[in-house]
């Protein structure tokens, strides 16, 4: 939570650590930063849902929860968004990736406390 803070409301303390070159490269790594990162902390939460299922023993979800970001949505999203939105679909891919794993794991683990619940009954 703390990084988030960082980056969206003190992006050039970040910023200053790899130089800050020109005033477009600033703005240009502001952007970035503000854009990619909007929903960075989401990701806590699809972590958590994966240990917890791999727990309760479901290891092929555990799988399922672990890849989605990266590979089933931030990489096809990258290649896609720019389509409609140009470079900046790019930097819209990081926060559609992590929305997208977000709502992924929420269903499932609701499904599962669900299926808890009735096996408690």
């Amino acid at each position: 939570m703390i990084g988030f803070l960082l980056f969206q409301f003190k992006p050039m303390w970040i910023v200053n650590l790899f130089g800050a070159e020109s005033d477009l490269y600033n703005e240009f790594a502001i952007k970035c930063f503000r854009i990619f990162l909007l929903l960075c902390f989401l990701n806590g939460f699809q972590t958590v849902a994966s240990i917890f299922v791999q727990q309760i023993e479901k290891p092929v979800k555990a799988l399922i929860l672990s890849l989605p970001r990266q590979i089933v949505f931030l990489i096809p999203l990258a290649i896609l968004l720019p389509v409609f939105l140009g470079v900046d679909g790019v930097l819209w891919a990081g926060p559609a990736a992590d929305a997208l794993a977000f709502i992924l794991a929420a269903v499932i683990i609701i499904y599962e406390m669900k299926v808890l619940k009735t096996k408690e009954a």
